[in-house]
């Protein structure tokens, strides 16, 4: 038996009383609902307002979004901002999109030694999956490979991709790794 119908205008509307209440859960998904990429403009400026409400409650999951939208926008220096609030709330994969920005300069000014910093700290994290910690450890293995933000060893870099595709499921530390022996057989 149909109690209630699904109607995403109703859920919607749900969502908005809710949010209004100060609910920021409410104000989340009202916000990940509103600023889908292809939603209009004055869709995705109401969404940006109701996750900023949201992510000053603290709310990690609205502030993760601000930053993917200022991304998507490509507003790289905003993203870097709100990457910092996130990591600053205890998100350690927001250390990894940190470093990235750091080490390829994408909305800051490049700096190696700092993205070395965040990809060390990202690989200590409490509040990562393996995929994500097996990512930090192979970006650090490429600033090793690369002698950019520490002092270029091989060994080392290495060292770091293995650990990264230790289950064989890091296809890029693979094709690294890969290359790296067949540069070996040649010398």
């Amino acid at each position: 038996r149909v109690l209630v119908r699904r109607s995403a205008r109703k859920a919607l509307e749900w969502y908005r009383r809710s949010a209004a209440h100060g609910d920021a859960s409410a104000q989340t998904n009202l916000g990940v609902i509103l600023g889908s990429p292809k939603a209009s403009k004055e869709d995705r400026r109401e969404a940006l307002m109701w996750l900023k409400k949201a992510a000053r409650t603290g709310s990690i999951g609205a502030t993760n979004n601000i930053a993917v939208m200022c991304r998507e926008d490509g507003d790289l220096r905003r993203t870097v901002y709100w990457f910092k609030k996130l990591a600053a709330l205890g998100d350690d994969d927001a250390l990894i999109k940190l470093g990235i920005h750091y080490y390829w300069g994408s909305g800051v000014r490049a700096d190696h030694s700092k993205a070395v910093r965040y990809f060390r700290k990202a690989t200590k994290g409490k509040n990562l999956s393996e995929a994500d910690r097996d990512d930090a450890f192979f970006f650090l293995g490429i600033a090793y490979l690369e002698g950019k933000g520490v002092r270029s060893s091989l060994q080392m870099a290495r060292k770091l991709l293995q650990r990264a595709n230790v289950d064989n499921d890091h296809p890029a530390a693979d094709r690294v790794l890969n290359q790296m022996a067949k540069s070996s057989i040649k010398r």
